[in-house]
């Protein structure tokens, strides 16, 4: 037990670890912003998910912008991210690199928080997957409903990037883009249950004792934290179309 407690830990810290600051091309900040320092250590890892949120959100090389320019553009993220309250500070880790990707675009700002989301949803039920390998019986049940709950969250917050771009060519107007809006906030919804589902599975087997539930509270807890961010800078993009 002891073994796949350390286990637990070290693959689940590892994956968490390498994808809160995804920062591969950090944009110049105003003294508002909050910094993000480099981690060559996880570079890689980080530089998949910037990867992957730029090819979701469709964002295209741009040129560098002037230090003006750019200021403005990470202000427009760090005073997006104090909507989120408490997970202000984490979002603004997160979205500062992307700043000069979003240049004031709420709905390329909610698309890039929903793909990292995803990113790190999938990393972790990659992680859950290995783990299962050295479980008992009991462990192997609830860490394969984590499993399950984590791809159907994958899936919810990857659709609702879709959706968010969609909106943000305008191909969808008047009665439809309320359905379209009402959809993403069914989904992401949906996503922040399967997620905290996947705990209270694992709560029900593992004693309050046990190392691995505090662990996977704590991975959970981020994941959750991340998804929540990214609901919440779409509903500042939904609010916007809403009232225009």
């Amino acid at each position: 037990m002891k073994i796949l407690s350390s286990l637990l830990s070290i693959s689940l810290f590892s994956s968490l670890a390498f994808l809160l600051l995804p920062h591969p091309r950090p944009a110049t900040a105003t003294a508002t912003a909050t910094p993000v320092h480099q981690n060559t250590s996880h570079s890689h890892t980080a530089a998949d998910a910037a990867a992957f949120a730029r090819v979701m959100c469709q964002i295209k090389a741009k040129s560098s912008n002037s230090s003006t320019a750019a200021g403005a553009n990470a202000d427009y993220v760090v005073s997006s991210c104090k909507t989120t309250q408490s997970t202000a500070n984490l979002c603004t880790s997160l979205l500062i690199p992307f700043a000069e990707d979003v240049s004031g675009n709420p709905a390329t700002l909610a698309c890039v928080a929903m793909a990292l989301s995803a990113s790190t949803v999938r990393a972790i039920k990659a992680n859950i997957t290995q783990i299962r390998k050295k479980a008992d019986a009991k462990t192997d049940a609830a860490l394969n409903d984590c499993s399950t709950t984590f791809n159907s969250a994958e899936g919810a917050i990857k659709k609702s990037a879709k959706m968010t771009i969609l909106l943000l060519s305008q191909a969808t107007k008047g009665k439809k883009l309320n359905s379209t809006i009402s959809n993403v906030r069914t989904l992401m919804s949906a996503a922040l249950t399967d997620e905290n589902t996947c705990m209270e599975g694992f709560g029900e087997v593992a004693p309050k004792t046990d190392k691995r539930r505090a662990t996977l509270k704590k991975i959970v807890g981020n994941a959750v934290g991340q998804t929540q961010i990214a609901l919440a800078i779409f509903e500042l993009y939904a609010r916007k179309l809403l009232s225009t």
